[in-house]
């Protein structure tokens, strides 16, 4: 099998950003050795994480390296304060309640988005046809210097 994975590794080459691959183990689950970089700033825990891997590479023999930082998926962290599971309060049960908020906030600003977009403009048409509004299509005196 390693004859075919490094055929197949020469004959492919490097693949930017691709998924990684990984060869199936025998005995207990895991990879042999995980590394955790952690930061704020996306940009430059890519670079730490490639400098890592560089750096790893100039050693023989070391192979099927990647990253799994995947940048477009924000994340946050909740941490509860001492003294919140005293009160009742855990993981779970703030879960439960940070979820349905964040999904209706979503759900109410694109609701929002299309009423100002879609509805309101065809509502305004609409009254124009039966003469309950008038739609001004002249530009004002103001912006008509510019």
């Amino acid at each position: 099998m390693d004859d075919g994975l490094s055929k197949w590794r020469t004959f492919a080459g490097d693949i930017p950003d691709a998924i990684a691959f990984k060869e199936p183990a025998i005995g207990p689950g895991g990879l042999p050795i995980e590394i955790r970089l952690k930061g704020k700033d996306l940009s430059e825990l890519k670079l730490a994480s490639t400098q890592l891997i560089n750096w790893f590479y100039s050693y023989e023999g070391v192979s099927d390296l990647y990253d799994d930082l995947r940048p477009g998926k924000p994340e946050i962290q909740v941490k509860l304060k001492e003294g919140a599971k005293i009160r009742g309060f855990d993981a779970r049960s703030v879960s439960k309640q940070l979820i349905p908020l964040a999904c209706s906030i979503v759900f109410g600003l694109l609701m929002s988005t299309i009423l100002v977009l879609l509805v309101v403009p065809c509502l305004y048409t609409i009254l124009s046809d039966f003469n309950l509004v008038r739609i001004e299509t002249e530009i004002p005196k103001v912006l008509s210097g510019l």
